[in-house]
């Protein structure tokens, strides 16, 4: 996900201290339906949810597709 809009888009390895993108886990019975959890990663769909602080750490629910970009 992304944590802040940045000019370090470009790095995209979430390991790094700059990266304005941060790792969130999710489990593929919390997708919405019609998701193939083997399609993801992508860039072409745009999901909302919620995260919290779970036993895996930082963790995605309430997921939901909010938008699809077809390119």
């Amino acid at each position: 996900y992304m944590n802040n809009i940045s000019g370090s888009m470009w790095i995209t390895d979430t390991r790094k201290s700059d990266s304005p993108f941060r790792t969130a886990f999710v489990h593929y019975s919390q997708l919405p339906v019609g998701i193939d959890p083997l399609n993801l990663p992508n860039r072409e769909q745009i999901f909302a949810f919620q995260l919290v602080d779970g036993e895996k750490g930082i963790q995605a629910i309430e997921i939901e597709e909010v938008g699809h970009y077809f390119s």
